[in-house]
Formats: C-alpha cells, structure tokens, sequence
C-alpha cells in the first residue's frame, strides 16, 4: 500500500487541527453572544434576554418580554441544563410588568456551573427557546466544542476522509504503474 500510513496519519493531524480551530471559532463566538433570542408565533412575538450571558458564579437576570393578550398564568420559566440542573418558575412567581401591550417578567438567580438552556412557555404551541447562560471558564467551554464537535462530525468527515484517502491511493498507484 503505497503512502497509506504517512497519509493516514497526516490526514488526522490534519483533521485534529481543524477541528480545534473550528471549535475555537464557534466557542468565541458563542461565548461572546449578547443573550438575546426572539421569536414570532403565530402572531405573538417573544423574546428571551440574558444578562449576563456568559461568564463564571455569576448572578443571571433572565427577562422574557411578549404581546400575548391572552391569560399567562398557566405560563412558565424553564431553566435546565443537562444532568447538572432543572427549574420551572411560573408566572405568578415572576416578577411582571404590562406596558403598551408587553408584558415583561423577570427573573433573577444564581446558577451552578454549567451550560443551560431557557424555555418560556405560554401553551403547548407558543414556546420559545433560548441557549444560555453559560456559567463555566472560556477556556472550559472551548473544551466542551471540541468534544461537540467530534462527536457531531466525526462520522461524516471521518468516512469522507477514508473516502479521499482510498481514492488517493489508487490514484498513486495508477501513476506508478505507468511509469
């Protein structure tokens, strides 16, 4: 097998490269997000801020603003991240404001480490979902991209990859029978 390993090998460092600069891109740039998400269904509009975004031990004040005219009292505040932490807050445990049709509610907390997500729910069809906060290190969360990533993508350019490389080989081998 002509070249096969140095190839072989190459090629992984070479992957192992790009997939730390591409874990580093995302992560910055995730990090660094300003924690805003909004969304319209079905003519109500939602919108989800968080402030501090990211950031360690932080304390995270989480505002949901909406137009929805009906009743929210049956509505709720999810915060979770996965295996570390969970809570539902409903709305009469927010604190709310309605101004020119907008009712915004608060809510603030203190968070153990981790990556989280934020539902706000009105009904079974009106749900918004928001990533963040992120309360872990910089250098943590480009940890957890990496392994995202790897996990995410592996299979698919792992099988492209094998792919090039089989082609190639061949490829080289054609050229030297030639000769």
């Amino acid at each position: 097998m002509y070249k096969f390993r140095p190839r072989l090998f190459g090629g992984l460092v070479i992957l192992i490269v790009v997939l730390m600069i591409a874990a580093g891109i995302y992560s910055t740039y995730f990090y660094d997000l300003n924690g805003q998400h909004s969304q319209d269904i079905q003519g109500t509009s939602m919108e989800i801020n968080i402030s501090p975004f990211s950031g360690v031990d932080k304390n995270y004040n989480i505002t949901v603003a909406t137009n929805y005219t009906g009743s929210l009292n049956s509505s709720y505040l999810y915060i979770y991240s996965e295996g570390v932490y969970n809570k539902t807050v409903n709305y009469s445990s927010l604190n709310h404001t309605t101004k020119n049709g907008i009712t915004t509610m608060y809510y603030d907390t203190k968070l153990p480490s981790g990556l989280y997500d934020v539902n706000y729910t009105i009904s079974k069809n009106l749900t918004i979902t928001s990533p963040g906060p992120v309360n872990v290190g910089r250098f943590t969360f480009y940890e957890f991209y990496v392994f995202a990533l790897t996990y995410e993508y592996i299979a698919r350019i792992g099988i492209l990859y094998v792919i090039g490389i089989v082609v190639a080989y061949f490829i080289g081998k054609n050229n030297v029978l030639k000769k």
